[in-house]
């Protein structure tokens, strides 16, 4: 299960960003078979540049297995993502979400 981010959206409608997130990042996620020995969960840091690209991703808090973890980062860093609102006001916004398996 992909949680939805937590961020600060200024103001912003993020309602169809965040879908398309849940989405995107539920397709790239794909943890290790090797550790499958029961719930895991990952809190991923990111940040999103304006035009959507993920620009940095770090496990924020660990499931207690490396491979699990690298799989969880690398889903986000690699997720192809909408570019963020045009009526929110910065340049990117960091996020959290929590990835569970």
């Amino acid at each position: 299960a992909i949680g939805g981010p937590s961020f600060d959206a200024r103001g912003a409608d993020f309602a169809a960003w965040v879908a398309h997130f849940r989405n995107a990042v539920g397709l790239a996620w794909r943890p290790p078979d090797a550790a499958a020995a029961g719930p895991s969960r990952v809190g991923v840091e990111f940040v999103v540049e304006r035009d959507g690209r993920v620009s940095a991703a770090r496990v924020r808090e660990s499931s207690g297995t490396p491979s699990i973890d690298l799989s969880a980062a690398t889903a986000v860093q690699n997720a192809r993502l909408l570019p963020l609102p045009e009526a929110y006001p910065e340049p990117n916004a960091m996020m959290r979400v929590e990835l569970v398996r």
